[in-house]
């Protein structure tokens, strides 16, 4: 297997991943905005770092998506 192929399908895995995390009651608590981080609701934290771990994994997947001569390489 290609490495940039097996590169590219865990950048894909970790999104989905990252996806459900920020769609489940883990991050999604109704009715509450505690605790709070700063003073600011841990929904809005987590929200922040689950969209800063999307931007990561869309900046290394596009990585090394561009780094591959065609799209049959990955």
């Amino acid at each position: 297997m290609n490495k940039n192929k097996t590169r590219w399908q865990i950048c894909l895995a970790l999104a989905i991943l990252l996806t459900l995390l920020t769609l489940s009651p883990v991050v999604l608590t109704l009715g509450t905005y505690q605790p709070t981080i700063g003073g600011i609701p841990y929904t809005l934290w987590s929200s922040i770092l689950t969209t800063a771990g999307l931007v990561g994994l869309t900046f290394f997947g596009s990585k090394y998506l561009l780094g591959a001569e065609n799209h049959e390489d990955l």
